[in-house]
Protein backbone atom coordinates (compact mmCIF):
# COMPACT_ATOMS: atom_id res chain seq x y z
CA UNK A 1 0.00 0.00 0.00
CA UNK A 2 3.35 2.43 0.41
CA UNK A 3 3.70 3.32 -3.45
CA UNK A 4 -0.41 4.28 -3.26
CA UNK A 5 0.97 7.20 -0.88
CA UNK A 6 4.30 7.51 -2.77
CA UNK A 7 2.52 8.07 -6.04
CA UNK A 8 0.17 11.04 -3.46
CA UNK A 9 3.79 12.55 -2.70
CA UNK A 10 3.30 11.19 1.17
CA UNK A 11 7.16 9.91 2.43
CA UNK A 12 7.20 6.95 4.11
CA UNK A 13 9.24 6.32 7.11
CA UNK A 14 8.41 3.23 8.28
CA UNK A 15 5.89 -0.55 8.20
CA UNK A 16 5.14 -2.42 10.48
CA UNK A 17 5.98 -0.05 13.64
CA UNK A 18 5.28 -1.43 17.22
CA UNK A 19 4.64 0.64 19.88
CA UNK A 20 3.51 -0.30 23.06
CA UNK A 21 -0.13 0.10 22.65
CA UNK A 22 -0.71 -0.78 19.01
CA UNK A 23 1.24 -2.32 15.95
CA UNK A 24 0.99 0.64 12.87
CA UNK A 25 1.23 -0.66 9.23
CA UNK A 26 2.63 1.84 7.50
CA UNK A 27 3.93 5.38 9.19
CA UNK A 28 4.37 8.26 6.67
CA UNK A 29 4.62 11.94 6.60
CA UNK A 30 2.49 14.25 4.19
CA UNK A 31 3.71 17.26 4.39
CA UNK A 32 4.54 18.41 8.04
CA UNK A 33 1.76 16.05 9.20
CA UNK A 34 3.14 12.68 10.41
CA UNK A 35 0.48 9.79 9.61
CA UNK A 36 -0.27 6.69 11.19
CA UNK A 37 -1.89 4.30 8.35
CA UNK A 38 -3.88 1.40 9.85
CA UNK A 39 -4.51 -1.13 6.43
CA UNK A 40 -7.12 -3.66 6.27
CA UNK A 41 -8.00 -6.11 3.69
CA UNK A 42 -11.44 -7.22 3.66
CA UNK A 43 -13.84 -10.04 1.80
CA UNK A 44 -16.75 -7.99 1.21
CA UNK A 45 -17.54 -4.13 1.29
CA UNK A 46 -16.38 -2.94 4.82
CA UNK A 47 -18.97 -2.33 7.85
CA UNK A 48 -20.49 0.70 8.19
CA UNK A 49 -17.69 1.37 11.44
CA UNK A 50 -14.60 0.19 9.78
CA UNK A 51 -12.55 -0.26 13.65
CA UNK A 52 -14.10 -1.32 16.77
CA UNK A 53 -13.96 1.74 19.58
CA UNK A 54 -10.92 -0.98 20.89
CA UNK A 55 -8.80 -0.72 17.65
CA UNK A 56 -9.60 3.14 17.72
CA UNK A 57 -7.87 3.48 21.51
CA UNK A 58 -5.27 1.58 20.51
CA UNK A 59 -4.36 3.71 17.90
CA UNK A 60 -5.07 6.45 19.57
CA UNK A 61 -2.14 5.77 22.47
CA UNK A 62 0.12 4.55 19.83
CA UNK A 63 0.01 8.60 18.16
CA UNK A 64 0.45 9.97 21.15
CA UNK A 65 3.41 7.82 22.20
CA UNK A 66 4.97 9.01 18.55
CA UNK A 67 4.08 12.11 19.05
CA UNK A 68 5.94 12.38 22.00
CA UNK A 69 9.26 10.58 20.23
CA UNK A 70 9.02 11.90 17.10
CA UNK A 71 9.13 15.97 17.22
CA UNK A 72 9.39 18.54 14.27
CA UNK A 73 5.61 17.78 12.68
CA UNK A 74 2.61 20.24 12.78
CA UNK A 75 -0.08 17.23 13.70
CA UNK A 76 -0.39 13.50 14.31
CA UNK A 77 -3.15 12.04 11.92
CA UNK A 78 -4.41 8.62 11.81
CA UNK A 79 -5.67 6.74 8.50
CA UNK A 80 -7.00 3.93 7.01
CA UNK A 81 -6.79 2.24 4.04
CA UNK A 82 -9.22 -0.85 3.38
CA UNK A 83 -8.65 -2.80 0.46
CA UNK A 84 -11.31 -4.96 -0.54
CA UNK A 85 -12.82 -6.77 -4.02
CA UNK A 86 -15.12 -5.01 -6.28
CA UNK A 87 -17.61 -6.56 -8.44
CA UNK A 88 -15.01 -7.62 -10.98
CA UNK A 89 -13.59 -10.97 -10.46
CA UNK A 90 -9.82 -10.14 -9.74
CA UNK A 91 -9.86 -6.38 -9.08
CA UNK A 92 -9.46 -4.88 -5.39
CA UNK A 93 -10.99 -1.49 -4.69
CA UNK A 94 -8.66 0.57 -2.46
CA UNK A 95 -10.62 3.54 0.08
CA UNK A 96 -8.24 6.17 1.82
CA UNK A 97 -10.40 7.29 4.92
CA UNK A 98 -8.60 10.54 5.55
CA UNK A 99 -8.83 11.04 9.73
CA UNK A 100 -10.36 7.69 10.32
CA UNK A 101 -9.77 7.93 14.20
CA UNK A 102 -10.02 11.33 15.91
CA UNK A 103 -9.23 12.54 19.38
CA UNK A 104 -12.13 11.68 21.79
CA UNK A 105 -15.48 12.98 21.31
CA UNK A 106 -15.85 15.46 23.87
CA UNK A 107 -18.59 15.74 26.56
CA UNK A 108 -21.60 17.82 25.43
Amino acid sequence: MGWILRLRGWRILAKNVRTPFCEIDLLATEGATLVLVEVKFRRRRPPVRPLSHQQADRLRRGALWLKARRRGHDGVRIDLIEVYPSRFWGVWRIEHLRAAVVEEPQAF
